[in-house]
């Protein structure tokens, strides 16, 4: 099936690319949308076959591809197969929805691997969306099949080094794993709110 041969072609790149990384180069992942497609104007050629390109999202997942069609005569099928992508050792972060100012963030970043083999790197967490940069880093191994998390605490602290400035009032966390077999790192936005209470007074007459 051709689709079939869509979805290997998709995981090798993955791990290619995967492969071609290192300590010195690590592509950063950031943007994790559910849907890729969808495009249902599409209008085949002489032969029946349908050619048509996509922007991939950077989310490690198994996505469902479905395609619908019908001609004039209102016949339909549908044909639908799998695309999984991934990558040998992957990282991920649970970020919150937002912060307070003064809140302290406990920051799990989870490295995860199906290399054949022990991986040795550098777990990092970088927010540079402030002046100076923080930077905490932890070294790990990994075994085959291990998931593991590292936690590194982000204070918020009003005044202190790691609060958003006047004009961006988030924190752009990047955490990253690296070593020199694969490496990957991903980047999120988190809100930083101004640790204060509304309150509303209303009257009757």
């Amino acid at each position: 099936m051709e689709d079939a041969a869509v979805t290997e072609t998709a995981e090798e790149e993955a791990v290619s690319e995967a492969d071609a990384g290192s300590s010195d180069e690590v592509t950063v992942r950031s943007e994790f949308e559910n849907a890729l497609t969808f495009q249902p104007h599409l209008l085949s050629g002489a032969d029946g076959t349908i050619d048509f390109s996509f922007r991939t999202s950077d989310k490690l997942s198994t996505y469902y591809v479905r395609v619908y069609a019908h001609n004039k005569d209102m016949q339909n099928a549908i044909a639908e197969d799998m695309m999984v992508v991934s990558l040998p050792v992957k990282v991920s972060v649970l970020e919150p929805r937002y912060l307070y100012e003064g809140d302290t963030w406990m920051a799990a970043v989870t490295v995860s691997s199906i290399a054949d083999s022990p991986v040795s790197g550098t777990v990092r967490l970088e927010i540079s969306s402030v002046i100076p940069s923080v930077v905490e880093e932890s070294p790990v191994t990994i075994a085959p099949g291990e998931t593991m998390t590292v936690s590194f605490p982000v204070s918020v602290i009003p005044g202190g080094s790691v609060i958003p400035d006047s004009e961006r009032k988030s924190l752009s966390v990047t955490a990253s794993f690296i070593a020199d077999e694969f490496s990957d790192a991903v980047r999120v936005t988190v809100p930083v709110l101004k640790a204060r209470q509304s309150l509303t007074e209303s009257h009757s007459a």
